[in-house]
């Protein structure tokens, strides 16, 4: 039977929440091979970030948990090209510190209506007060693109499948211009059923 393979762009951008700094950019580390991924988002412990989530073509997002904690979505609306646009505003204030030579994960789950729920551990490093001075250099994160793809039959147009097809940091360099390599993101992206027991 043919089948037929539509796209959905998911694009998650994270920055701090504004302040008496005009500086709201979050930063990455470089990490080279010596973890699972290659970069390392940094963030402070006590500190609140913006998250903002645009999917193309727009859907709507019933909900998002960041380490498992459910947040309070705001919907901004559509945007061009039949996007549609939400935030949410994450606290830090309860997540341990990071421990010297390891990395954590924040982890992004987010169920998009007629998508699914996508499940994106991002690695990332939590900074105490005591060295936050850490959190304010490196590679820009620009965004992380997760694109899904899901395939129907031509004949009855039900879904047969759907799946991550693909998901990459986006980031500019210490120079500020665009990392073209296109740096491809965590292994362990997945998606979910939507009557299964997510795992964080």
């Amino acid at each position: 039977v043919s089948t037929q393979s539509t796209g959905v762009i998911v694009e998650f951008f994270i920055n701090k929440v504004a302040s008496s700094s005009t500086d709201q950019r979050v930063f990455l580390k470089s990490d080279g091979k010596r973890f699972s991924d290659g970069k390392t988002l940094k963030l402070q412990s006590g500190k609140k970030y913006v998250l903002k989530v645009e999917i193309l073509p727009g859907k709507e997002l019933e909900s998002i948990s960041i380490n498992n904690k459910q947040q309070n979505l705001i919907e901004i609306g559509k945007a061009k090209k039949n996007m549609m646009i939400y935030k949410c505003v994450f606290d830090t204030s309860k997540f341990k510190m990071t421990d010297d030579r390891q990395r954590d994960a924040l982890v992004i789950s987010c169920n998009i209506v007629d998508v699914g729920i996508i499940i994106l551990p991002i690695q990332c490093k939590f900074y105490s007060e005591e060295f936050s001075d850490r959190v304010l250099s490196g590679l820009t994160l620009e965004s992380i693109e997760v694109i899904v793809t899901e395939l129907r039959n031509l004949r009855t147009g039900e879904k047969e499948s759907v799946a991550v097809s693909e998901a990459r940091i986006k980031n500019f360099t210490n120079n500020n211009v665009k990392d073209s390599k296109k740096n491809k993101v965590i292994g362990t992206i997945r998606m979910e059923k939507k009557n299964r027991e997510l795992p964080y």
